[in-house]
């Protein structure tokens, strides 16, 4: 029954979720959700990344065919053993085996495994009228979990506009990906041969929770199945209103939220605390931000949470999962905090590497209380548990790797509970070795794109670090 169910999948291209539907060895042995970040996604003994980041593909304008088909020669899904076999963390390991010949890392990258298939977004290859491309739309496909099946491809969506928000989530049993594209409120059902539904038009912006990730502390595959979205008002008036519609469609209903002006969703945070599910809400609306449960039922109005805008509002939680408190980003850019204890001064938090404060950080991740910083050259990890219990705000970072080049212009990671994993430029190897062997007549190799490379959480300093992705270098490889 199995065989047979298999064969109708591979025949007619369905996204039936079903463990027979795959490989004869399954992969992704719990048939679950898996998500580790937009860079990387780890299933079984198996990481499946982008290889590289093309340096020639980082814009979408004016870019041909020929451009996309160069940049998937770097940038193709490909999927590497955890044992990994490699000459030194300097050289790319062996065995690294193609998935998918699309590009699929980039700036809007987006991965996830579920069930023995791994779904991931592309450029959109569309033309418009003009013979023009659609690279800053996305085509959504999946894949099968086994290397070298590019044939097994399946395309469930091509984008008619950027995508702007896009997370895998779970309700009643059944999984979806969720995504703004434009201003369409999108849906794909993938318990449902991956159907795809527009359940709201004209729409600004949205609210829905993150994707679930096992190893962050408190993240949540429940939530109450309400997407939140904001439509502009008619011509004659200025602002926007909220609307709340169910995951599982049906009619849209206006959300009693604080303030008449335009709101913009910063974050939205779902945890357990004391056995009990909050699903909180944060807006701006004015230059105040706003919060509300999303369980309740908007008889009162929100309450507020800062008086300033902000933005990228995450929870803060002990290792044991208890609530302290909030931080955000701030106009300035900078990390600021409100504490769930009373007495407790709210305000921004000071990163100090040495004597120094650091700026123009990127924040990674927050595990926990645990916050992952991103530089161009540096990542940086740092406890803030005491700062919402009352300590001082300033707080020591802890470097976990230095590099030459670290691509920081989007968010681009990936988190298991060892390691971090990152796209950064080749680290130039330089020995006595390569000294006396090297000709002096030849120029030296070059390869201006980035790769993933992997950092221990527990390691520091500038050797804390290992190539993953494939170089175009021949003699970088391990043989």
């Amino acid at each position: 029954m199995k065989k047979w169910a298999f064969a109708i999948c591979c025949v007619l291209g369905l996204c039936f979720l079903l463990t027979g539907c795959g490989e004869n060895t399954t992969i992704n042995t719990n048939g679950e959700l898996i998500y580790n970040g937009n860079s990387a996604t780890l299933v079984g003994d198996y990481i499946y990344f982008g290889n590289g980041f093309s340096n020639d593909f980082t814009s979408t304008s004016d870019l041909t065919e020929s451009d996309y088909n160069a940049a998937a020669t770097v940038a193709y899904l490909t999927r590497l053993n955890r044992n990994i076999e490699q000459e030194s963390k300097d050289y790319s390991p062996k065995n690294s085996q193609s998935v998918s010949s699309e590009v699929t890392a980039y700036a809007n990258g987006f991965k996830f495994a579920l069930g023995n298939d791994i779904y991931y977004t592309a450029p959109n290859k569309n033309r418009d009228s003009a013979g023009g491309y659609y690279f800053g739309n996305t085509t959504i496909y999946k894949s099968n979990l086994s290397a070298g099946n590019n044939g097994d491809k399946t395309l469930i969506l091509n984008t008619e506009a950027a995508v702007s928000k896009i997370e895998a989530l779970q309700y009643n049993g059944r999984f979806y990906i969720v995504l703004l594209a434009g201003n369409n409120l999108i849906r794909i059902d993938l318990s449902n041969n991956c159907s795809v539904s527009t359940l709201v038009s004209e729409v600004t912006s949205i609210s829905i929770p993150k994707t679930y990730q096992k190893d962050i502390i408190g993240s949540s595959k429940d939530w109450n199945g309400q997407i939140f979205f904001t439509k502009a008002k008619n011509q004659n008036l200025s602002g926007n209103n909220m609307f709340k519609i169910s995951i599982e469609g049906g009619e849209a209903f206006p959300v009693n939220a604080y303030g008449n002006g335009t709101y913009n969703f910063v974050g939205r945070e779902n945890y357990y605390i004391n056995g009990k599910l909050k699903d909180e809400v944060f807006y701006t609306v004015n230059s105040i931000t706003y919060k509300f449960d999303a369980n309740n039922d908007f008889s009162s109005t929100s309450d507020k949470f800062f008086e300033g805008e902000i933005t990228n509002v995450s929870k803060v939680l002990t290792s044991q999962g208890n609530f302290l408190g909030y931080v955000f980003l701030n106009s300035s850019n900078k990390m600021g905090f409100i504490s769930n204890y009373v007495g407790v001064k709210n305000g921004p938090i000071k990163f100090m590497d040495s004597d120094s404060e650091v700026s123009g950080y990127k924040v990674l991740a927050i595990n926990g209380s645990q916050v992952l910083l991103l530089t161009s050259t540096k990542i940086y990890s740092a406890d803030i548990s005491q700062v919402l219990l009352g300590g001082s705000n300033e707080v020591k970072l802890y470097n976990i790797v230095t590099m030459e080049d670290i691509y920081d212009d989007n968010i681009l990671y990936a988190l298991d509970d060892k390691y971090v994993y990152y796209y950064a430029k080749l680290k130039a190897i330089t020995s006595e070795e390569d000294s006396e062997d090297s000709d002096e007549t030849e120029e030296p190799e070059e390869d201006l794109n980035y790769y993933l490379y992997r950092s221990s959480l527990g390691g520091s300093g500038e050797d804390n670090y290992e190539l993953l992705g494939l170089t175009e270098i021949q003699s970088r490889r391990t043989k």
